[in-house]
């Protein structure tokens, strides 16, 4: 299974990075970035995430997906 690790990911500056790839960039709730990580982990492999990514859904939109708020 193709899954995200906690360990791979990186914040910086508001944006959050997986392996060096842009994840999703948090400009004012940076509270909320632990929260969207694990719900990556839990519901996400990473080609899926991805592959929504750059076909142009944002990021909220993704994790809507499964039927997750945020």
């Amino acid at each position: 299974m193709n899954t995200f690790k906690k360990d791979n990911f990186k914040f910086e500056g508001g944006y959050l990075t997986y392996n060096k790839k842009f994840v999703a960039r948090f400009k004012y709730t940076r509270l909320q970035k632990s929260y969207f990580v694990n719900v990556l982990i839990k519901y996400f492999e990473i080609d899926e995430y991805f592959k929504m990514l750059n076909s142009g859904i944002t990021p909220s939109k993704i994790l809507q997906s499964k039927g997750i708020n945020f």
